[in-house]
């Protein structure tokens, strides 16, 4: 399935998500929606600068998903009096080049082309783990 590529992307994780998100590009295509959602802001401003420096995206937007809950009683309603600020944040854009990765950008694969993309994609782990100690 991955061999020919995606058509959009959703990313929600708890973690760094920089890494997957620079893994998962690489098996979407041109032209193709992308959203990534992060609990804090931080992680997603990392993601942000990467797609902005490396030029792979366009239409980058970094919102808040704030959420209003409303109390409903009978014959009323109203909001709640004590309610989080934050439900998470999103960073949606469109992805519009190739970017470099572990995987080979023709999708026809052949045997020495997946062992050679299974050795680049080790060795994209191994970096991102050094990334991580740093």
């Amino acid at each position: 399935l991955l061999r020919r590529g995606v058509d959009s992307l959703i990313i929600a994780c708890r973690y760094r998500p920089l890494p997957l998100l620079k893994l998962a590009l690489c098996v979407l295509h041109c032209s193709s929606p992308f959203v990534v959602f992060h609990e804090f802001m931080e992680p997603l401003v990392e993601c942000y600068l990467y797609l902005q420096q490396t030029g792979v995206a366009l239409r980058l937007v970094l919102s808040d998903t704030w959420l209003r809950e409303f109390q409903t009683l009978p014959g009323r309603v109203r909001p709640e009096m004590y309610m989080p600020t934050s439900g998470g944040y999103l960073l949606s854009g469109i992805y519009v080049g190739t970017v470099p990765g572990p995987f080979p950008r023709p999708l026809q694969t052949t045997h020495s082309n997946q062992q050679a993309s299974s050795n680049l994609a080790s060795q994209q782990q191994q970096l991102d783990m050094e990334e991580d100690e740093d």
